[in-house]
């Protein structure tokens, strides 16, 4: 287990050891998000993962099939009906 100190101006260290599992190099951006009480830090692509496998959940993917090519062929088709 980590233990980390919040110094006077708000600052928190991420431990190299972390650091190192999760990738993480000088500047990059991390999202802060408060859930059930905990401080909770995430890269930008751990939240993409997230996000991508919600949908995952409710629209599984088809193979061949792209989302964005069938999207733009209902845009098309309703533009035509306008």
């Amino acid at each position: 287990m980590n233990t980390l100190t919040l110094t006077q101006n708000g600052r928190v260290v991420i431990p190299k050891a972390l650091r190192d599992q999760l990738g993480l190099h000088e500047g990059d951006e991390m999202v802060a998000e408060i859930e059930d009480g905990r401080l909770v830090l995430s890269t930008r692509a751990a939240r993409l993962k997230r996000a991508q496998a919600l949908i995952e959940k409710y629209c599984p993917a088809q193979p061949g099939v792209s989302v964005v090519d069938e999207f733009i062929a209902e845009r098309r088709k309703a533009a035509s009906t306008e």
